[in-house]
């Protein structure tokens, strides 16, 4: 959806009014760019807003997003009944990507309001918090294991068999 923002605006310029819309809706791909990456990136601030922690929000959003998108792709046809055909082909083009991934936008946050409304983030948080559990048994365990090889080299060093 960033890209389907910013593209439209350097090939076929927009008004002053368009582009503080993109810039808007920018911003708002980029946080989300974040906030998918929540689980990579282990911010804490990120967890403190709705948006960030509620699936059924977040689809809200995400959905409000997409339906921006699809509106400003019909506004950018009827844009193309006033230019010849070489920027009307550019601007076509354009507005079929800006369609293309508002709707999977759209689609995204109706399959995120679902999980919200199933309380799936539960299920997954739970599901992380196991893991995070289990990791760190790994990880004691291998440090645990560790120390029996440096106790058995020390002490087979020490009876002259190493």
């Amino acid at each position: 959806m960033l890209c389907s923002q910013i593209w439209p605006s350097v090939v076929i310029g927009v008004s002053p009014i368009e582009w503080a819309l993109r810039a808007y809706i920018s911003f708002f791909c980029i946080l989300f760019v974040f906030v998918e990456l929540e689980w990579m990136l282990d911010i804490e601030w990120m967890t403190k807003f709705p948006i960030m922690s509620s699936f059924m929000v977040r689809g809200i959003i995400y959905s409000f997003i997409g339906l921006i998108g699809m509106e400003q792709s019909i506004a950018m046809r009827v844009d193309m009944l006033h230019l010849d055909h070489v920027a009307s082909t550019k601007l076509q083009i354009a507005s079929i990507f800006l369609h293309t991934t508002a709707y999977a936008m759209t689609c995204l946050g109706g399959f995120y309001f679902l999980l919200g409304v199933s309380c799936m983030k539960e299920f997954r948080d739970r599901m992380r918090r196991l893991e995070k559990e289990e990791k760190e048994e790994r990880v004691s365990l291998a440090q645990k294991n560790a120390e029996k090889e440096v106790l058995r080299r020390q002490i087979l060093e020490e009876e002259g068999l190493a």
